[in-house]
């Protein structure tokens, strides 16, 4: 059985949920050929993956050991990057490693939208880049950087257009922009309303609508022209959710 064919029988296993299965075949890989990257790379995510029995520092040698051997897979530093973030969300309560697992992400995400060229759909692995540098800037609490990175993630490929959400709950919860948030709230509405039924849901019109309603009522004091849009939600989603939402800021 050549390399290839064994890589794939892991593979199958690993989506298959037989991880110790896609161990044993990945050994045999390796020892075939240990310069094989794919093989490093799934092993890490095994590893990585493994809630119960956490292999993060081992997730990370084998990760920096696929780059080593194919240093221009976006794939690999993207899930390197993920490495290091989870390795801080589970250092939870130790507030020095979490930064320093996060700086780290943050460099291996600076390699990608700085030093890497462009190659097939390169909008998307960059964007996707600074999108993990905007989630780590954001815990790590500069929300301006954050801002600035989910910016570029959502400018470089229409795939994170969503992320003008998260951007204007910074503005208005933590830089207390409120007017800010609204600028962005408006923008990902027409977003929504230029694309809909091309690149856009009717759910994603919906949650459009009613963020910058609750952004209109909550924060701008502009109570009716947050139950418009409201309504609007309403239109494109009748959940019970925004029923609610629309009948409790209508009451108050």
């Amino acid at each position: 059985m050549t390399t290839e064919q064994t890589y794939e029988q892991a593979y199958e296993a690993h989506l298959n949920q037989e991880n110790d299965k896609a161990l044993s075949l990945l050994d045999q890989v390796l020892a075939q050929d240990n310069s094989y990257a794919p093989a490093y790379f799934l092993k890490a995510n095994i590893f990585l993956l493994d809630f119960e029995n956490p292999r993060q520092a081992e997730a990370i040698e084998l990760f920096e050991k696929a780059i080593e051997l194919n240093p221009t897979s976006k794939e690999y530093r993207l899930a390197f990057a993920d490495g290091y973030m989870q390795s801080a969300f589970k250092a939870f309560g130790d507030d020095k490693a979490q930064a320093d697992f996060y700086k780290q992400a943050i460099a291996v995400c600076d390699f990608v939208t700085n030093e890497m060229e462009s190659d097939n759909y390169p909008e998307d692995w960059i964007a996707g880049a600074y999108e993990k540098k905007g989630i780590c800037y954001n815990t790590l609490g500069d929300l301006e950087q954050a801002i600035q990175n989910y910016d570029m993630a959502r400018l470089m490929s229409p795939r994170y257009t969503h992320l003008l959400i998260i951007m204007s709950q910074l503005k208005a919860e933590g830089l207390q922009d409120a007017q800010g948030a609204l600028t962005t709230l408006d923008e990902y509405v027409e977003y929504c309303e230029t694309n809909k039924d091309v690149l856009v849901f009717e759910s994603e019109l919906a949650s459009a609508y009613y963020h910058r309603g609750k952004l209109k009522a909550e924060h701008l004091s502009q109570k009716e022209a947050g139950l418009q849009d409201l309504s609007k939600a309403l239109e494109y989603e009748n959940s019970d959710f925004y029923r609610e939402e629309y009948e409790t800021i209508k009451q108050s």
